[in-house]
């Protein structure tokens, strides 16, 4: 993770990133399954 300036918002900075390797972790396939999820349980 490069080392940038931290706005305070996790939506922007994401800090979970920094628990995974290099490769590109795709967000919006997470995003879907959230969605899914939620609108599963409510």
């Amino acid at each position: 993770m490069e080392n940038k300036k931290l706005t305070g918002y996790p939506s922007i900075d994401k800090p979970w990133l920094k628990y995974y390797s290099g490769g590109k972790v795709d967000i919006k396939k997470l995003e879907s399954k959230a969605l899914k999820l939620s609108k599963k349980n409510a």
